[in-house]
Formats: C-alpha cells, structure tokens, sequence
C-alpha cells in the first residue's frame, strides 16, 4: 500500500497493482511524468504506516509543478530537520512507498 499526495494536500492509498508491487508505468501516471526514486534516510510514519522511498516526477521542477507542502513536511521529517530549515521542496504529486513495492 503506498501513499499518494497530491499537491493540494489529498491524500489518497494506492494499492499495488500485483503482489510484486507497483510497476513503472502505474507510478508514471500517478506522478504524471518519468519518475524519479527517492530512498529516505529514515523511514517516514505518517497515520499509522511506514514508508521508505518517495516517487516523484523527476522534471516536476523544470515544469513548475505547485509545492507539494505535506509531503515536504514529510520529507524534512525523515533527514530529521525542521522544514523551514530543510533548504529544498517536493513538487507535484507524490508517492510514498514501502520497502518492496516497486518494481
């Protein structure tokens, strides 16, 4: 089960499309471009989850994709620091996943 964010801050829980996990394709159009892969530096617990890794539109920048604030937070949470002081964004939709569901 992974977690999707959009940018105004919906959320909403992905379910893997096969006991392997998600596949490249699922997650390109959930984030709406060639994906990029975020491994965290410590595991993220948001509602009772865990989750390892973030997928993200790797040219949402370049697009100029809307701030994505709740998974910013979430984002500064896992390096541990505030996020006012975190010096960096996520953009677009994201998708938060566990240890194993991408493939």
């Amino acid at each position: 089960m992974a977690l999707k964010i959009d940018p105004d801050g919906t959320e909403t829980v992905m379910e893997p499309e096969t006991k392997e996990g998600f596949h490249t394709e699922i997650l390109q159009k959930a984030v709406g471009g060639y994906i990029e892969v975020v491994t965290l530096p410590r595991l993220v617990e948001h509602e009772g989850e865990t989750y390892y890794a973030i997928i993200c539109d790797q040219d949402g920048k370049r697009k100029n994709l809307n701030v994505n604030d709740v998974a910013t937070v979430l984002w500064a949470k896992a390096h541990g620091v505030p996020v006012g002081s975190f010096g960096d964004y996520l953009v677009g939709t994201v998708v938060f996943v566990k240890k194993g569901e991408v493939t």
